[in-house]
């Protein structure tokens, strides 16, 4: 079962969303989308979800935002996450029809919470500690098999020259090989062709 099915799942019995976009600006009309972010669910039964904007993603996400029963929670969602879908051509705003709950405004009603970032927010009100998207992407497998990948590159470019000399030699060796079974079977074609030869010219001594 795919981690969508899941979270549909789970959006189906919740009947909420938690929605974050990472992107490559601060500012909605310049920005672009590099991962989705989606968890549905409570404690140890919360699915998540962070993935690149492929069109099925974008599809999922509009398809949930189109929801008239589903509540859509974010961390500055109406401003930004909302923004930046509408601006990128994704969704339209005037669309939504899901209940959309920004936990940045409700955060203002709180005049201790100071400031109302939502790692600060979430360590103050939960004594969670979050995971930054760096953090979270730097430690991910497919950024260790990159790493790995780019180690290997490396170190292919540190023994280019004896890899090229190596190459150099099994080509040659290889070269040398075809050479001498050629010539094997030139040699025996040669004696073959010259007995011929002799059994012809003796044939016309005897006669």
């Amino acid at each position: 079962m795919s981690k969508f099915r899941l979270l549909r799942d789970k959006i189906d019995e919740y009947g909420i969303l938690s929605l974050d976009l990472e992107t490559t600006s601060k500012i909605p009309k310049e920005a672009k989308v590099e991962l989705v972010a989606m968890a549905s669910g409570k404690g140890a039964a919360t699915t998540t979800v962070a993935v690149p904007p492929t069109p099925e993603v974008l599809s999922f996400v509009k398809e949930q935002l189109r929801r008239p029963s589903l509540r859509v929670v974010g961390h500055n969602i109406i401003r930004f996450d909302l923004e930046v879908l509408h601006f990128n051509g994704i969704f339209d705003l005037k669309d939504i029809q899901a209940k959309v709950i920004d936990t940045l405004p409700l955060s203002w009603l709180y005049k201790d919470m100071i400031p109302h970032g939502l790692k600060e927010m979430v360590s103050r009100i939960f004594d969670y500690e979050m995971v930054t998207y760096e953090g979270a992407y730097i430690s991910s497998p497919a950024m260790m098999m990159i790493r790995q990948s780019d180690k290997v590159i490396e170190d292919l470019e540190g023994r280019k020259s004896q890899i090229i000399t190596e190459i150099d030699k099994s080509a040659r060796a290889e070269i040398k090989r075809l050479g001498d079974e050629l010539k094997e079977k030139f040699k025996g074609r040669r004696k073959k062709e010259d007995r011929k030869e002799r059994s012809i010219y003796q044939a016309r001594i005897d006669t």
